[in-house]
């Protein structure tokens, strides 16, 4: 994925600069920052020791440093968990605002990086989904021969174990758009949550929704949010990615 194909305006980023900035953060985030170059962009995940997502960020190198982009409200909970591990690596970690913060351009971001894919993790949804359940290793986010890093382990496990129960899919509805992390249900089910929004946006004709569903989930067309007023969700639409 390039930059210039996600402008993301509406994001906040942490840029980190210093000798030591590359290998500082091989430590810890999921890609491999060894194969990131100038002209092209690219996504990774900062997880938690237990290998659930902190944040998704689209990683931009140039010759000073590395650049961190992300939604604007994690820049500075990211920044401040970063610099515990920076210790004696001679590495420089500044915020940079979003270069433009209007409604208009944010709900653009969230419906191209929606439609494409792409997940985001807010704070209401930090330390829910291990990486491969929001879809990450399917754009390059995950290297899985680069060593260790922060909640590496289960990252792996998950993937040589061959396991994963849940994947992120398409949906749409009427109404509101949903707040991220609003639960999701089958209608002729159990009453149990089958899933959870990742992330939603407002259209002409209601609202389009990244979910990460049970794969057993993927199928039905029974699915509504878990809210008042029962908002049906049409049949999930696997992601296609190049």
């Amino acid at each position: 994925m390039t930059e210039t194909a996600f402008a993301l305006d509406s994001w906040a980023s942490v840029r980190v600069s210093g000798e030591d900035a590359e290998i500082f953060l091989q430590g810890q985030l999921s890609a491999d920052l060894r194969a990131l170059k100038p002209e092209r962009a690219g996504w990774a995940s900062y997880n938690s020791p237990k290998g659930r997502m902190l944040a998704v960020m689209l990683m931009v190198r140039d010759a000073d440093g590395i650049t961190l982009r992300m939604p604007r409200t994690l820049v500075e909970p990211i920044s401040r968990r970063l610099r515990m591990f920076v210790l004696r690596s001679k590495v420089k970690l500044v915020q940079v605002e979003p270069r433009a913060m209007d409604a208009e351009v944010q709900a653009h971001d969230r419906v191209a990086l929606i439609e494409a894919g792409i997940p985001v993790v807010y704070p209401e949804t930090q330390d829910r989904w291990v990486a491969q359940m929001a879809n990450l290793d399917l754009i390059g986010g995950i290297s899985f021969d680069k060593g260790c890093y922060t909640g590496q382990e289960v990252v792996a496990r998950l993937h040589y174990l061959g396991n994963l129960k849940k994947r992120m899919f398409l949906v749409r509805g009427t109404g509101a758009a949903p707040a991220p992390g609003t639960s999701i249900r089958d209608a002729e089910g159990d009453g149990q949550g089958v899933g959870d929004v990742v992330d939603a946006a407002g259209t002409d004709q209601g609202f389009v929704a990244s979910a990460v569903l049970q794969l057993s989930a993927s199928t039905k067309t029974t699915l509504v949010l878990d809210r008042a007023d029962d908002a049906a969700l049409s049949q999930p639409e696997a992601y296609l990615y190049a």
